[in-house]
């Protein structure tokens, strides 16, 4: 089984046997039980998504889970290439196909590292631009409804974290939760299951995340003391301003109570080339340096507050990009 270049993906969402392109897996959620699992790897080529279907959706194995096997081989090939050893763990957000979302984890993947992603049906439909309210409420729904599958998604992840931690793990990583990513996320920290199975992330970043603001600091602090945590901002977020509309303020557009213990508050706003992007990681960090700098080492589960062209503004407890544009 080899990996090299290839994205792994664990998803909840419903399933077309036999497909080997983005059509292997739906919009909904999995006819079996919203928390069946599946897994596939996911490989870019000739400008096309290939999939291969690791998983038995018919007959799951529970003995001697594919996910184990996956987990061996991610630290064989660790072990045998240093290049192999950092891992970004995705969890995307609000109407994301599958195949948006795997451009979205490519665009992660161009940084030099790994990348997982837990897959879960946020584009239920319907489609039409002026009916996104009610597929955003949908997709909402989908997201509680996918607690129990990102629960069982870490509990396995930590299982073999435990399992496996010693000098023969090398692999480091980072979880990145994506905007509306973060519903799904806050509900799986909030629920009696938690039980930090995040303490094996080198670092978690809530990115530009699509939840209230006012109630983070109680959720974020469940996370381990072991991990660092590392919230964006960007006050003009364009889709974030967009949830505003039904929303209180959004933890990724709001630059102000920033009180989370144990967390680092990283305020994108106002740096050159940002603009209102969603998603700094990719165009404003082709770029700017200072921008591709702290991603960079975040990704690679290092300390992204150390990268160049930051500074810390200890009035709004957030660092913030020490260029920034003319008003």
């Amino acid at each position: 089984m080899d990996l090299k270049n290839k994205i792994i993906l664990i998803t909840n969402r419903n399933i077309n046997p036999g497909q080997t392109d983005i059509s292997l897996f739906g919009d909904d959620l999995n006819n079996l039980s919203e928390a069946e699992l599946n897994i596939a790897t996911a490989e870019y080529k000739n400008k096309n998504w290939n999939l291969d279907l690791l998983s038995d959706p018919v007959k799951p194995n529970y003995d001697t889970p594919v996910s184990k096997q996956v987990f061996k081989e991610i630290i064989k090939q660790a072990v045998t290439d240093p290049k192999a050893k950092d891992w970004v763990f995705f969890v995307h957000g609000f109407n994301q196909s599958l195949k948006k979302n795997l451009d979205k984890c490519r665009e992660i993947q161009k940084y030099g590292v790994n990348v997982a992603a837990f897959s879960w049906p946020s584009n239920p439909g319907p489609q039409e631009l002026w009916k996104k309210k009610k597929e955003y409420k949908k997709a909402r729904k989908n997201a509680r409804r996918s607690v129990l599958a990102i629960e069982r998604t870490m509990e396995k992840f930590a299982g073999y974290m435990e399992e496996f931690s010693s000098e023969d793990c090398p692999i480091n990583v980072t979880l990145v939760v994506h905007s509306l990513g973060n519903y799904l996320f806050e509900n799986f920290v909030n629920s009696p299951d938690f039980s930090r199975e995040t303490r094996f992330f080198s670092n978690v970043m809530l990115h530009q995340a699509d939840v209230d603001h006012k109630h983070h600091k109680a959720w974020t602090e469940k996370l381990s003391d072991h991990v660092r945590v590392y919230v964006t901002i960007n006050e003009h977020d364009l889709v974030l301003d967009t949830s505003d509309i039904v929303n209180p303020d959004r933890l990724g557009n709001t630059a102000k109570n920033l009180n989370g213990n144990n967390v680092t508050y990283m305020d994108f706003t106002w740096g050159i080339d940002v603009g209102n992007s969603h998603r700094p990681w990719n165009d404003p960090g082709k770029k700017n340096k200072a921008v591709h700098s702290f991603y960079d080492l975040v990704f690679h589960s290092r300390r992204g507050e150390k990268a160049k062209g930051w500074e810390l503004n200890t009035t709004k407890n957030a660092y913030q990009l020490i260029e920034q544009e003319d008003f």
